[in-house]
């Protein structure tokens, strides 16, 4: 088999990954690069539709319902610590791609953020709310706009075409914009733990799984440079994957995403978990990372808005 990264042409080690969020357990088979060291599935399932439910998470517009100040924090948590590192103005364009229903969208809208735009290719149909925010169903080839800001919060591994998807991007980011990459990272402490039962494989929707040294490939491939990376691995590494080991999927009624006081975990063992994430982070072994990228000088761009 032959790397859609780097095109090594001998890759042999293969591993046979069950579907478990939903728990269907349909296996896959995925290989892996002894090159770039990236995990990618053999084969892109024809229909993807069956793992893309509507009760998919990202789908969901329950947060919608949340009280304001709950949504802020929210996203605060989730993207304020990042975007603090940018120095963004008020004013910059940020488009969140693979947005899902729109949150971290919507949210940003009512942060002060004018200019931000969300696109997904398999939402239902194109939104605005009330804010003004809106998403719309696509890709980037229908987004022909200078960016300061591109978003690829846990999306970016659920792309067919990672090398033609950040050669585009080079092309819309503004004149020292930012591409972030927020994504599992294989070869981590999880993957060495839990091996094909790691949680963030998640199989069939992530099409690879890349190392930092994959993310360096990319990055040379697609004129832009890797600036930063900051490991942001919690405990879900931890009792999900524990959970796939006992053969619990993500969404049973066991699992302590869905109802906690059922499942199989102290409180104790959760903080136990939450510290030893903390600890993997420090050490640069976290199972998941944020991915600064930044276009090459002299690199043309699509004008600005």
């Amino acid at each position: 088999m032959q790397c859609r990264i780097c095109s090594y042409a001998e890759c042999t080690k293969t591993y046979q990954i069950r579907e478990m969020m939903l728990g269907l357990r349909k296996p896959f088979t995925y290989f892996e690069c002894p090159q770039c060291h990236c995990l990618q599935i053999c084969e892109i399932p024809s229909d993807m539709s069956p793992y893309y439910p509507a009760t998919y998470y990202s789908f969901s517009q329950n947060q919608f319902n949340l009280p304001a100040d709950v949504k802020k924090g929210l996203v605060e948590a989730g993207l304020k610590f990042y975007l603090s590192r940018l120095g963004l103005k008020r004013e910059a364009r940020i488009l969140d791609v693979g947005c899902g229903s729109g949150f971290y969208v919507y949210v940003l809208k009512e942060l002060g953020f004018p200019n931000v735009l969300g696109v997904d290719m398999y939402i239902k149909e194109d939104t605005e709310y009330e804010n003004g925010a809106k998403v719309i169903k696509g890709t980037l080839e229908g987004v022909e706009q200078a960016w300061d800001l591109i978003l690829f919060n846990h999306s970016f591994e659920h792309l067919a075409a990672p090398i033609e998807t950040l050669q585009k991007v080079s092309q819309m980011l503004s004149q020292g914009g930012v591409c972030f990459i927020r994504m599992p990272v294989f070869l981590s402490y999880a993957w060495e733990q839990y091996n094909v039962n790691w949680v963030q494989l998640d199989a069939p929707r992530h099409y690879f799984i890349y190392a930092v040294e994959t993310v360096r490939a990319l990055a040379e491939q697609s004129d832009l440079t890797l600036t930063d990376i900051v490991f942001d691995s919690s405990d879900f590494q931890f009792w999900a994957s524990e959970q796939y080991l006992r053969n619990i999927s993500l969404y049973s009624p066991r699992s302590y995403a869905v109802n906690s006081a059922n499942s199989i975990f102290s409180q104790v063992q959760i903080e136990g978990f939450k510290e030893k994430a903390r600890l993997l982070n420090r050490e640069q072994r976290g199972d998941q990372a944020a991915f600064y990228l930044t276009k090459r000088p002299g690199v043309g761009d699509l004008g600005s808005a």
